[in-house]
């Protein structure tokens, strides 16, 4: 399992709809294609999507990292996990990262599924650490000038635990 990280000043809460227009600008500030609002509002209106937001306890309804997935059939599919730019390498994306493996067991998921970018070494650097497998490779998948693969990861979850999930 992830091992989580307690961060006192860091709070993580179920992102809900009307949360869709600061979803949209963090992933805007952190992707080359940033999905719009009604994209957002879309995707967590949908009922096997999940997901979760980081806020800073010092600026109380600041959005600091995201991740948001999708579980069915027994798999997850994480489609974002984001921190802002400004609050990089302070363990918010394990943090979440962790949540997302704990709440993917518990709508029983046994297997975790992730998509990264090869040229995205902080996130391959803690998706190793976190025991993620690569099992593919989308060739030439991001980008419009200069084509970057897409490195397929996988985890296996452990065993079904009993988390309740995060208050809106």
């Amino acid at each position: 399992m992830i091992p989580v990280i307690s961060k006192p000043n860091i709070s993580l809460r179920r992102a809900v709809v009307a949360d869709a227009m600061q979803i949209s600008a963090l992933h805007g500030a952190c992707f080359s294609r940033g999905w719009s609002v009604e994209e957002l509002r879309t995707l967590l209106q949908q009922p096997n999507t999940n997901a979760a937001l980081a806020e800073s306890s010092e600026r109380p309804g600041s959005i600091i990292g995201m991740v948001i997935m999708r579980v069915a059939g027994g798999e997850a599919e994480i489609l974002v996990l984001a921190t802002d730019p400004c609050h990089e390498r302070r363990g918010i994306a394990q943090s979440l990262l962790s949540h997302a493996c704990r709440n993917a067991t518990y709508l029983g998921a046994f297997t975790l599924f992730l998509e990264v970018s090869s040229e995205n070494i902080a996130a391959r650097a803690l998706y190793e650490k976190c025991k993620f497998e690569e099992i593919g490779r989308r060739q030439n998948y991001y980008g419009h000038k200069t084509k970057v693969d897409a490195i397929i990861l996988r985890h296996f979850l452990k065993a079904k635990v009993d988390v309740l999930p995060l208050n809106p």
